[in-house]
């Protein structure tokens, strides 16, 4: 992961399964970042989230995939597309992403996966 948040102009490629297909990479680059209040995945509770919002055509399917910038780090998850535009597209950022998973890294105990909520 990128050690800091990548600024408005950083450009890079989103990768991603569109529909459910295969791995397609178009071109990317940050126009913003923003502290965003929306809902969890379930529509369920509301999340705040620190996100950037890039100039690519994010599509459904494409969620989960990396925005790689040009030095090769990872500069945002993308989880979201536009409604009203078909070149804008969501990334969480890198250090909000970085900061959920550290606990993770270089554990190895066998976890549960749970209970299917949906």
């Amino acid at each position: 992961f990128a050690s800091s948040d990548p600024a408005r102009g950083s450009v890079g490629a989103a990768l991603g399964y569109p529909g459910g297909g295969p791995l397609t990479i178009v071109p990317a680059a940050v126009t913003g970042e923003y502290r965003a209040t929306g809902r969890d995945i379930y529509d369920e509770a509301r999340v705040d989230r620190d996100i950037l919002e890039l100039r690519a055509q994010i599509d459904r399917g494409d969620s989960g995939g990396p925005l790689i910038l040009q030095d090769g780090t990872i500069g945002g998850l993308v989880f979201a597309e536009a409604r009203s535009d078909p070149e804008v597209g969501y990334a969480l950022t890198p250090t909000s992403v970085a900061v959920r998973i550290a606990p993770a890294i270089g554990r190895r105990e066998v976890v549960a996966t749970g209970d299917c909520l949906r």
